[in-house]
Formats: structure tokens, C-alpha cells, sequence
């Protein structure tokens, strides 16, 4: 996949946008969200959250965690080793990154 920068007028020209990788065939139903810290985390329709750890331009699934909200993910964000995530189960959780 190539994304290309589409001109605007006054705007200087910066070259391509290029897609370096893609996750695909983890999520059986939508991607709301995506937050990158020392993993990918990403906030699924499935109600589940999964991490991705980065090799070179490789995403490796590293953890799925099935059933984190009552309803679909739709937001996850770092905060250093912690994950916060909120669905449509009106909840926010805090995860904690254990290493």
C-alpha cells in the first residue's frame, strides 16, 4: 500500500506518504482505535484489545486480551506501562503492563 500526499495550495511539497506496514487478519470486526507506545494496541469490535510488537517493519501479535469490554473497544491510549481503554460497556479500564 502507498498513501500519497495530495497538494495544497501554499503548502511546500514533502514528498510521499508511504505505508511501512500493515496489520491485517487479527481483528474479526472493525478497528476503532490504535495507540502506539511500547506496543501497537488496538481497540477492536470484537470487544477484545491485542498488542503488536514491532520487528524492524513487521507487526508480531504479542497479546490478545478476548473479552476486555462488555461491547466493542473504542479507545485505547498509553500512559507509559499503563493501557487505559474505554467501550460501549460505559467503562474505562486501566491496564498495567507487566514485564
Amino acid at each position: 500500500k502507498q498513501w500519497y500526499q495530495r497538494r495544497v495550495r501554499g503548502c511546500r511539497d514533502e514528498g510521499k506518504f508511504t505505508c511501512k506496514s500493515t496489520i491485517c487478519g487479527f481483528h474479526p470486526r472493525p478497528i476503532y482505535d490504535v495507540s502506539w507506545g511500547r506496543y501497537v494496541a488496538t481497540g477492536c469490535g470484537d470487544n477484545a484489545i491485542r498488542l503488536f510488537e514491532c520487528h524492524g517493519s513487521s507487526l508480531l501479535l504479542a497479546h490478545t486480551e478476548l473479552n476486555a469490554h462488555a461491547g466493542d473497544v473504542n479507545c485505547v491510549s498509553w500512559k507509559g506501562n499503563l493501557l487505559a481503554s474505554a467501550g460501549d460497556d460505559e467503562t474505562v479500564k486501566i491496564w498495567s503492563l507487566d514485564t
